[in-house]
């Protein structure tokens, strides 16, 4: 399944339905073509020479982590902040 994967395609030599060069106003195709996907890109360290792959692409479980994280995250300052505000009062969350 290609149809959410990043493409880079380089085409060349233009052709017409008969495999010779198309005048002017006709219908043409290309011949040859090199398609590249860049769902991952390598890193490399120019210092040490390390080298890693990195996948740009987002999993439904990388979102659903991001997602609780987020909730956390939220409550927690959302509780400071409250704990700092009413830090007077008898209750606390």
């Amino acid at each position: 399944m290609f149809y959410n994967k990043a493409m880079e395609c380089e085409f060349q030599n233009p052709v017409n339905y008969l495999g010779e060069l198309p005048s002017e106003g006709e219908y043409w195709h290309w011949r040859n073509y090199n398609c590249q996907f860049s769902e991952i890109e390598l890193i490399q360290n120019t210092e040490t020479g390390a080298e890693f792959y990195i996948n740009k692409t987002l999993s439904y479980g990388d979102l659903i982590l991001i997602i609780i994280l987020a909730i956390f995250l939220i409550f927690g300052i959302f509780k400071f902040v409250w704990n700092f505000i009413q830090q007077n009062w008898n209750f606390k969350i």
